[in-house]
């Protein structure tokens, strides 16, 4: 089978990790836009609309927040591709890992042709990144400390399988990809 692949443009990649940063203590979720091609099994993210604060219960995920833009006004910009969430260091389950939960996999099936983007958020040292094709990994230094910042993308055909991301050549530059 043909390999996926997710293409972000600079600003949603920029966006997505700003989300993840700002919501360090708790999960973030957004929506992902842009355009998809099913038979190339490729994805282009073009924006990103983030819901921000998230608090997961045993029953689901509730919003915390109001969006400043509801997802139907967003839909009209953009094709909803996808969505993205946020492991964080302080959960208890899928802590800091960039892996699909149960919960994660179930709902990915419900949206065919849809991606899902997963964060895995730590504290970290700076280390040399194995080249891996499957993940994007960058960091952000704040008061003293480091923070690693994991993406990986997945889809569902048939089966629940890993995506290859490929980010801009500027991004890889400022946030060190």
């Amino acid at each position: 089978m043909k390999r996926a692949k997710i293409y972000f443009q600079t600003t949603p990649f920029e966006g997505l990790i700003k989300s993840a940063y700002e919501t360090l203590r708790v999960e973030c979720q957004g929506s992902l836009f842009g355009r998809r091609n099913p038979k190339t099994l490729e994805w282009f993210i073009e924006s990103i609309l983030p819901s921000q604060l998230v608090d997961r219960k045993p029953d689901g995920v509730y919003f915390i927040n109001k969006l400043a833009a509801t997802r139907e006004e967003a839909e009209l910009i953009k094709e909803k591709i996808g969505e993205y969430h946020s492991h964080t260091m302080f959960r208890k389950d899928h802590a800091k890992k960039v892996c699909m939960s149960k919960f994660d996999a179930e709902m990915l099936k419900q949206r065919k042709d849809e991606i899902e983007i997963i964060i895995g958020v730590k504290k970290a040292k700076i280390t040399t990144l194995p080249n891996n094709p499957f993940l994007a990994t960058c960091y952000i230094r704040n008061k003293g400390n480091l923070y690693r910042f994991d993406i990986g993308g997945y889809h569902y055909s048939g089966k629940l399988r890993r995506a290859e991301i490929i980010v801009p050549e500027k991004v890889i530059r400022e946030f060190g990809v």
